[in-house]
């Protein structure tokens, strides 16, 4: 065999190997993105685990459908049981947007999103207050829920 046969035996052989490597980096990429979601989901819903059991039993969400008047204070918990909920939601939908959840963890929080805009007592109040709080693009995603109510 002379030079340039082992020299084009050389460059299929580097070939092969680029391609090889190709494969493995997109394989590892694929493994990487899996493994992202799942740790966005888990915390996703443990936050949203710890949110419910940190709820106390007095808290003024309970009081809210009776027709019991809130206290200055329990007002001022409301707010930030709301806003603890919402940056929540907030998080979620930026999640989403990134391509961080699968789409079914991403369905029951836009349902819950929108099942919390179209229930809470003085939803509309509260946002008009403190939508400034949250970014734009979930500002927009709640005026399209407020839009379809």
């Amino acid at each position: 065999m002379d030079l340039q046969v082992l020299a084009y035996i050389g460059e299929l052989v580097g070939a092969i190997g680029v391609v090889a490597s190709l494969i493995y980096l997109s394989v590892q990429i694929k493994r990487n993105e899996s493994t992202t979601r799942a740790a966005t989901t888990q915390e996703l819903l443990s936050k949203s685990i710890d949110m419910l059991l940190s709820t106390p039993s007095d808290s003024p969400l309970l009081k809210v459908t009776s027709d019991e008047p809130l206290s200055v204070a329990e007002k001022a918990q409301l707010d930030l049981l709301y806003f603890a909920r919402f940056s929540h939601f907030n998080n979620a939908h930026h999640q989403n947007l990134a391509g961080k959840l699968d789409k079914e963890i991403w369905q029951m929080y836009d349902a819950r999103t929108e099942r919390n805009v179209q229930q809470m007592e003085g939803f509309e109040t509260w946002w008009s207050i403190y939508k400034v709080n949250f970014t734009e693009s979930f500002r927009n995603y709640i005026q399209d829920i407020q839009k379809r109510c």
